[in-house]
């Protein structure tokens, strides 16, 4: 029996992690100064770029790549921003 590959699309937002990021992060990121500063040190850009490329990915509005298996046909499409992606025609 064939097992044909569809795309299936997640639904980002139902994720737990994404919803407790999209919720609070702005929050944290608010009270960091006054709250965590002393301890661990100042807030690293890396931590924001990370958080918010996270809350994008998944979200078709920011792009996609539509990719042809040459051997097969078959088609997907990666949301993802990647640079390891190769993407035959």
């Amino acid at each position: 029996m064939a097992v044909l590959s569809v795309y299936q699309p997640r639904d980002r937002k139902s994720s737990p992690l994404w919803q407790v990021f999209n919720r609070c992060y702005q929050a944290f990121e608010d009270m960091y100064d006054a709250k965590f500063e002393k301890r661990f040190g100042f807030f690293r850009a890396v931590i924001d770029e990370s958080v918010r490329a996270f809350l994008k990915c998944g979200d078709l509005k920011q792009g996609f790549a539509r990719i042809r298996r040459p051997n097969c046909g078959n088609e997907a499409r990666d949301s993802q921003r990647r640079t390891d992606l190769v993407v035959f025609m």
